[in-house]
């Protein structure tokens, strides 16, 4: 049928591999944005599609995705998670000053202050990605 079903914890996929009767994998190219050959992703269907000549030379072998998958909620007092070390201050000094306001009204100028400090912070962490990611699942 020329289509992968991405499994629900992927989430991002960069390179799709296809083992050949000799027991070697083979790449697949990405698809060009202007259509072609290769591999597109339908993150709405959550499947990818081969077009063309790399699906006639898959057709009957495993295929095995490369890529990203979603963080698995935090369930225990171990699990860890990043984030910036002072987005997390910026955010509890914000959730402060909103608790206080109704007591004080001058803190109602720190809580603008720090959110957007905040919401700065969290956003700094860097994600890297391979080139050519492309998202796979909404």
């Amino acid at each position: 049928t020329q289509t992968v079903t991405i499994p629900a914890t992927l989430a991002e996929v960069y390179r799709v591999e296809y083992q050949d009767s000799a027991g070697f994998w083979q790449e697949i190219k990405r698809a060009t944005p202007r259509g072609g050959y290769g591999w597109t992703a339908e993150p709405s269907n959550a499947v990818l599609r081969i077009e063309g000549y790399p699906a006639y030379l898959a057709d009957g072998y495993a295929v095995r995705l490369h890529g990203y998958k979603f963080q698995e909620q935090l369930s225990a007092t171990t699990d860890v998670c990043y984030y910036e070390p002072g987005g997390i201050v910026a955010r509890a000094a914000y959730y402060l000053c909103k608790s206080a306001i109704s007591r004080d009204a001058r803190y109602a100028q720190m809580v603008l202050l720090y959110k957007d400090e905040s919401e700065a912070m969290m956003r700094r962490a860097k994600i890297t990605r391979q080139p050519g990611t492309q998202k796979v699942r909404v």
